[in-house]
C-alpha cells in the first residue's frame, strides 16, 4: 500500500488496482522546492544567522548522543536505588567528559 506525503511515494499514481506510474506532474511541481530548506524555530529574537549556525552544529549533540548510548553503554540502568542511580549516570558522564576531552569520540 501506497502513503500519499510519504517519501516517494508522494510521486507516484496508482491506477487501477496494481498499476503503479511515475507522476511526472508532482515530480515538476516538486523540483521547485529543490535546493531550498527550513528550520521551524521559536526563537523569534535570534538572527537568521545565528540559527542556521546553532542548526549545523546539532550534529554534535547527536553525536554525543551517540557516544553515550553504544560506546559507553549508559543504559540499561540496573540499579534500584536513586544514590546508586545518580552514581551510575555521574560515572558515565565522567567518562563521557573524559572521551570528549581526549578526542576518541
Amino acid at each position: 500500500r501506497f502513503f500519499p506525503g510519504r517519501g516517494y511515494a508522494r510521486l507516484l499514481k496508482v491506477t487501477g488496482g496494481a498499476s503503479v506510474e511515475i507522476d511526472e506532474e508532482k515530480i515538476r511541481g516538486d523540483s521547485r522546492w529543490d535546493g531550498i530548506g527550513g528550520i521551524i524555530t521559536n526563537e523569534w529574537e535570534r538572527s537568521r544567522g545565528e540559527l542556521v549556525s546553532h542548526y549545523r552544529g546539532l550534529w554534535q549533540v547527536e553525536e554525543s548522543f551517540r557516544l553515550t548510548k553504544h560506546d559507553l553503554k549508559v543504559r540499561p540502568i540496573y540499579h534500584w536505588t536513586e544514590k546508586r542511580m545518580r552514581t551510575h549516570l555521574a560515572t558515565c558522564f565522567m567518562a563521557f567528559c573524559c572521551v570528549n576531552h581526549l578526542g576518541l569520540g
